[in-house]
């Protein structure tokens, strides 16, 4: 995504900045985010809500694809980071869901099954961030983006038979939803090339945005329906 919403982070900043800020500790209110916990800023832009959550005490993990964004949420000292903060993105839907199914597993009383799940990751990531340390940042990076997907399906593979379920019937489930974000980044890019080359960043960001939902929402209603409205029906719960 990096080649898509490239623009500097401090036009960025002027035209997103004036609502990023303030509805930064809207987002952290209504997430009941406080003193000691643990959050993960995936798209964390410039860092108006990286911010408001390290105000509050939380210890946060923030990941953004862009490399001018990159540079000004952490500063040029940290400039090595961007490509492991590209990557790093690409693993954090699975960073999220491993954890949830082994909670759902533990309840229940699948508490074995879990157990060998951290077994599993005990002794493959040790092994893998250490050969990834011969290559410095990028090595843990490439060794993070390997071995946790590595780790999810051997741990998958363990656990759907209990439920009654298969790898492919998780990966068909996941085709839809990534099929419609493939859909949206092809939009998104097209819309950039179609962009007047001289076009300030912010009037190409604020084209670019309402292309990138416009494109998701298109290909969700086309090719996901069921998806979004299983979706709808739990806010609506």
């Amino acid at each position: 995504m990096s080649g898509v919403f490239r623009v500097d982070g401090d036009a960025y900043d002027d035209f997103m900045g004036r609502y990023s800020t303030r509805l930064a500790p809207l987002f952290a209110d209504f997430a009941g985010v406080g003193s000691g916990a643990l959050v993960l800023d995936v798209g964390a832009g410039t860092g108006a809500l990286t911010a408001e959550l390290l105000s509050r005490g939380a210890s946060v993990a923030a990941a953004d694809p862009s490399p001018e964004f990159v540079a000004v949420l952490l500063g040029p000292t940290w400039q090595p980071a961007v490509v492991p903060m590209q990557l790093l993105p690409l693993v954090m839907p699975i960073t999220i869901l491993g954890p949830f199914l082994n909670t759902a597993f533990q309840g229940i009383g699948r508490a074995r099954v879990v157990l060998m799940n951290m077994l599993t990751a005990a002794l493959i990531m040790p092994v893998l961030f250490w050969a990834g340390t011969h290559w410095s940042l990028m090595g843990l990076s490439l060794a993070w983006l390997v071995g946790f997907p590595l780790v999810f399906i051997i741990n998958l593979h363990r656990m759907l038979p209990l439920v009654g379920l298969k790898l492919t019937d998780v990966f068909a489930a996941a085709a839809l939803p990534a099929a419609a974000a493939l859909a949206m980044y092809a939009c998104v890019a097209a819309a950039r090339e179609a962009l007047p080359s001289g076009l300030p960043a912010p009037f190409a960001l604020a084209a670019l945005i309402p292309t990138g939902v416009v494109g998701y929402a298109i290909a969700t209603l086309a090719v996901n329906r069921k998806g979004l409205r299983e979706a709808l029906n739990l806010f609506r719960r």
